[in-house]
């Protein structure tokens, strides 16, 4: 069993109102949260320098690489492994999302996506299930079985969902917190999921 926290920002985007990361506070997070495994997930942009700076900080933990994208007027996030292969792969991708969504006003259409991100099984995808913004239903339809998972903004919202699971997306609740340099312990989310995995890449999550 693993404890998850899929959907971390470290930078600053247009998409967010400023902050100063701190890799301090990060690695107090995600150590007294007791947590196994966490992805870098900023909007419309991926820090290679910033990845490999924070998984080299917290070689005990899994740090996983991804990205929120902006997507049909709604969010998703993209996960990848987090091995050397993947990652170039995944910074090559993310360049390229990153021209197509210049200004937090951008979203990209499904087809824009699907020309970057070509082979959705290498991937995690999360869209935004019951959490604004809402990737809409039809959307998320054109994933067909790639999209297994979709995120939620609470525990309630969470356990209401799973009473549905057989006709929707499985629930996952994550912080989607600003890792910033003032940030305290007594701030810290508490919305993480545990999965029932051994291994943790993206095979094992999918499944």
């Amino acid at each position: 069993m693993k404890k998850c926290d899929l959907h971390i920002h470290t930078v600053a985007t247009p998409s967010d109102a400023d902050f100063t990361f701190s890799l301090d506070v990060l690695d107090d997070y995600v150590h007294k949260m007791q947590l196994d495994v966490i992805a870098v997930t900023n909007h419309n942009v991926f820090d290679i320098d910033q990845y490999r700076d924070i998984k080299a900080r917290l070689a005990d933990k899994v740090v996983l690489p991804g990205i929120e994208v902006d997507l049909e007027g709604g969010h998703i996030l993209v996960i990848t492994d987090a091995d050397e292969a993947s990652v170039n792969d995944f910074v090559i991708k993310c360049l390229q999302i990153n021209a197509l969504i210049p200004n937090e006003r951008t979203s990209i259409s499904f087809e824009q996506f699907h020309n970057v991100f070509t082979d959705f099984s290498k991937y995690v995808l999360i869209p935004h299930y019951d959490k604004s913004p809402k990737l809409k239903t039809d959307v998320i339809t054109r994933f067909g079985n790639d999209t297994l998972a979709g995120e939620v903004t609470s525990v309630k919202k969470f356990i209401y969902i799973q009473k549905e699971a057989a006709e929707r997306l499985a629930p996952v609740c994550f912080s989607d917190m600003r890792i910033k340099n003032t940030l305290t312990e007594d701030n810290y989310s508490t919305n993480h999921t545990f999965l029932d995995v051994d291994e943790v890449n993206v095979r094992a999550l999918r499944f």
